[in-house]
């Protein structure tokens, strides 16, 4: 199995712009563009700044606690999700897959999203050559966060051409070699860059990219032993029935 080595990532500039924690978010300043598009791989989006009087306008954002779920090397596609083959050269690109744990950043992502979908709203012809109402705008939009029942809220992104990673636990002393720093049930803080919306024809959601990690423990996670008794735990009369159920065709 290849490794990706982080000193192969191109290197964060030398200016720094410090992530806004998600309680100092406002999603009315939020300003967007007018709508672009790469007909080469048939993609439309909105690039998206903040309004703010001096500095970078960009949007980094930090969730906290994040725990590692999958990271891999994923293929670039276009809208049709089709495997893009135009013999051009690009840089590999690498996802990142994380449960959530930072409850300021979840409630942050609800009302940015639906910030996003009044705005669509006011702007429907723009975005989607169609006259749309708030019902008919929130059909169009996937959120970037799905939802466990049980397990909660996870998110996934894109490591940014700028991205970098660092340690803060002894328990992960070298990030040099990211299939081993990104780990399956590694603890990270997470600096996001909301960048955009992505516009499609059957669905649309904002655009993010991973600038920074920080490395800040591990977990075991749940292992299948967890979930299962143990036979000398086993106490005759505590099992539950439910009501039969059947399905349309009666069986």
């Amino acid at each position: 199995m290849s490794s990706t080595k982080a000193e192969n990532v191109p290197k964060i500039s030398k200016k720094i712009v410090k992530p806004m924690n998600p309680t100092e978010f406002d999603p009315n300043n939020v300003v967007y563009s007018t709508v672009k598009a790469n007909n080469e791989i048939k993609t439309r989006w909105i690039d998206t700044t903040y309004k703010r009087e001096t500095g970078d306008n960009r949007i980094f954002i930090t969730a906290r606690g994040c725990v590692i779920k999958s990271y891999k090397k994923v293929e670039m596609k276009d809208k049709d999700k089709k495997v893009v083959d135009d013999g051009k050269k690009r840089k590999d690109k690498y996802q990142i897959f994380m449960s959530l744990q930072d409850e300021s950043f979840i409630e942050m992502i609800k009302q940015y999203e639906s910030a996003i979908m009044d705005t669509s709203v006011k702007r429907s012809k723009e975005w989607h050559d169609e006259i749309y109402n708030r019902e008919d705008t929130q059909g169009l939009f996937n959120s970037i966060m799905s939802e466990h029942p049980k397990y909660g809220y996870a998110i996934g992104g894109i490591l940014s051409r700028d991205f970098t990673c660092k340690s803060k636990t002894d328990e992960v002393p070298d990030v040099s070699d990211l299939e081993v720093a990104l780990a399956k049930n590694n603890v990270v803080d997470v600096c996001f860059w909301f960048n955009k919306i992505k516009l499609n024809l059957d669905k649309s959601k904002i655009g993010l990219e991973i600038t920074h990690i920080n490395i800040v423990g591990k977990t075991e996670g749940v292992s299948s032993e967890a979930l299962c008794m143990k036979p000398e735990d086993y106490e005759p009369g505590k099992i539950t029935l439910t009501k039969v159920e059947t399905n349309k065709e009666g069986a």
